[in-house]
């Protein structure tokens, strides 16, 4: 094919939209990485057997009978359906099909505004790869499928032409022209906004994001009235507002807006859900604990957000100054209203809180798509056709991003096993719960309370999970003491009887754990350690082992005190239960090294057995400093120095930064 054959089809809109769809549901499969959908798997599952959705929390111990506004009961309902016809395999297709189908929204509402098709790809595509961040297979996927055709119906109503020019006597009627022009943005070719309050009964059942639809219409209505100020004046605009001509779509908005909210209460727990959020926000305090809530970091990771907003400004700046030049701005004064409006809104948001970012990266793709050609639309030697000039080549960078999107990582990381993430979750820590039936009243990681009502409620409750608004500060205040190991860590988990735990212990210092003899490790694999009290295993002897030396917590100080024979027995204990335990085998490694330095007869198949361990270690995780410092430690022993140095620069690569203080 030649040079200009293959750009044709690479400009070719249908191929562009095809490559960004495309890479979009390669970039979402994968494991299931959500630590909330399992308590929302199973609170569908309850509403199926009960026919009724649950007013109080009936998972948790320390929160049992309290008030729960479940919002997104109705997603729970179908995550459950999804679960009996797939299993993971269904609720992986469903995070894929529908993130990529809201990007191909997304991309959709780009071209509606004439935004040409590679760049909208480009756009979408950006917002992609800060998307893959929080691509989590939860009811907040619904609120970004309807807040993108909310967005798609409000602004297909506003770039219609305006109320003066739609307006039209009805012949043989007596109806006045306004009403007419409101007939045709409420439910004509004008807008037909009267989509808006029927889907918001759905939305406010699914997810408590339908406020941000409302959100929607405040920014396309508040644009409205700067359209019409900007077209009859200031003083006239009351006027027009209230009964003009010109007025009419505003009005249909503040109608359309009205009905919205109306709609909203029609659920479970009636006007009380358009309060939920304002009380969430400012009733849990220690909700900003949780990652989500946090404002946005300024790291590596959300540098795509950061560019995006960065580009953004400077990119409304230039969209003023040619249409100024142009002598279009008092023309194009609502939608420039409209469009900051929304990007500022909703970029505060983000900026505020990490879980509002998509949002702004839904909204970027015709927004600023629109603005970066702001040259082009009054630039006759750009081209008529959006694309800002055909020699430009944005269909190749296109093409790049999306192979960076969808099949690097597959390249990269191999093709992705859906399913439930091997340590992510405490799969086999479950299992051996459940084998071994150790039925205690246990603490648990806050990220991990979901994971646990799934597979054991309602034999078993936990702690904590992610419903922050059951719990409020006082339970979450409590959890997070204990898992920081203040002061009164132990007297929190008398209070509430607890006489197990199962926790995170890489993700922070968990020494506090296992600084005394009252708890007894009797689990560990490469996510999660098991810990009875010392009263409760001896109940259960013989037959339940301890793992005393090996335990992750404490091993770099045994390691140095004791007979690394001993620890060697414990690591393959671990390793006959879980072989691809890459903990284990690193232990294993660093066990062989020290058993080698104490024999000396031994010691050449000692530390190849140990080499052995440690490849095993690195070919199962190679991104962790643990695995290489095993490798590091052997190559020494070996007294290859090459191999020392390859292993040490890898450990300072993985080597997290040091745990902060508890706060």
């Amino acid at each position: 094919m030649t040079e200009f054959g293959v750009r044709t089809v690479l400009e070719d809109k249908r191929f562009l939209l095809c490559i960004t769809v495309a890479a979009a549901a390669l970039a979402f499969l994968g494991p299931l990485v959500d630590f909330d959908l399992w308590w929302h798997v199973k609170a569908g599952g309850l509403i199926l057997a009960t026919g009724s959705v649950p007013r109080t929390d009936p998972f948790s111990f320390t929160a049992a009978g309290q008030p729960w506004v479940y919002h997104s009961w109705l997603s729970a309902v179908l995550l459950n359906l999804m679960w009996r016809a797939g299993g993971p395999m269904a609720l992986v297709l469903y995070r894929a099909l529908v993130l990529a189908g809201v990007l191909m929204l997304a991309w959709a509402a780009a071209r509606k505004r004439g935004v040409g098709p590679a760049v909208a790809s480009i756009l979408a595509l950006a917002g992609c790869l800060q998307f893959k961040l929080r691509a989590l297979e939860r009811p907040f996927l619904f609120s970004l499928l309807l807040f993108i055709v909310f967005a798609m119906i409000l602004q297909a109503c506003i770039s219609s032409p305006p109320p003066e020019e739609q307006a039209v006597r009805l012949p043989g009627t007596k109806r006045r022209q306004w009403l007419a022009a409101e007939d045709s943005v409420l439910w004509g070719p004008g807008g037909r906004l009267i989509l808006l309050p029927v889907l918001t009964v759905l939305w406010a059942n699914l997810h408590a994001g339908f406020i941000s639809g409302l959100l929607l219409i405040s920014a396309y209505g508040a644009g409205e009235m700067v359209r019409l100020a900007a077209h009859t004046g200031v003083q006239r605009c009351p006027a027009m507002l209230l009964k003009g001509l010109g007025g009419a779509r505003f009005r249909a908005m503040f109608i359309t807006g009205v009905l919205c909210v109306a709609a909203s209460v029609i659920t479970p727990y009636g006007p009380g859900i358009l309060l939920y959020p304002f009380w969430l926000s400012h009733t849990v305090k220690l909700m900003k604990k949780v990652v989500e809530w946090q404002p946005m970091p300024m790291r590596l990771d959300f540098a795509v957000f950061w560019v995006l907003m960065g580009f953004g400004a400077l990119i409304f700046v230039r969209s003023i100054y040619f249409t100024a030049k142009a002598g279009r701005l008092r023309a194009q004064a609502g939608q420039y209203a409209t469009d900051i409006l929304l990007m500022a809104g909703f970029g505060f948001l983000a900026i505020q809180s990490v879980r509002h970012m998509e949002w702004v990266l839904l909204l970027v793709p015709s927004i600023l798509g629109w603005h970066l050609q702001a040259y082009a639309r009054f630039s006759p030697e750009e081209g008529a056709d959006g694309e800002l000039g055909q020699r430009r080549p944005y269909a190749y960078v296109a093409l790049v991003l999306a192979l960076a999107v969808g099949v690097w990582p597959l390249v990269n990381e191999g093709i992705p096993r859906p399913g439930v993430g091997r340590g992510t979750f405490p799969v086999e820590a479950c299992d051996y719960m459940a084998a071994r039936k150790l039925d205690y009243r246990f603490y648990n990681t806050y990220e991990w309370g979901g994971y646990l009502i799934w597979r054991f409620w309602p034999e078993k409750r936990v702690f904590i999970d992610g419903r922050c608004e059951v719990y409020r500060d006082k339970i979450m205040g409590q959890a997070i003491d204990v898992e920081a190991g203040k002061a009164n860590w132990e007297r929190i988990l008398d209070r509430w009887d607890v006489q197990m735990f199962i926790v995170r212990y890489r993700k922070r210092d968990s020494s506090h754990f296992f600084a005394g003899d009252r708890w007894r490790c009797v689990y560990w694999d490469d996510a999660a350690i098991i810990g009875l009290r010392s009263d409760a295993f001896v109940g259960r002897r013989p037959g339940l082992p301890e793992f005393a030396l090996s335990n992750p917590i404490t091993i770099e100080k045994t390691l140095g005190s004791a007979a690394p024979e001993k620890i060697l027995k414990e690591v393959d204990l671990v390793l006959a239960r879980d072989p691809e335990c890459w903990t284990a085998w690193a232990y294993r490694a660093r066990s062989l090294v020290r058993m080698a330095a104490q024999k000396p007869d031994e010691r050449r198949a000692l530390l190849r057995d140990a080499f052995r361990a440690a490849q095993q270690a690195v070919g199962l995780q190679d991104k962790h400093y643990e695995t290489w410092l095993a490798m590091e430690e052997v190559a020494e022993a070996l007294g290859d120095k090459k191999a020392v140095a390859e292993a040490a620069a890898q450990v300072e690569k993985w080597r997290p930064p040091p745990y902060e203080a508890a706060k």
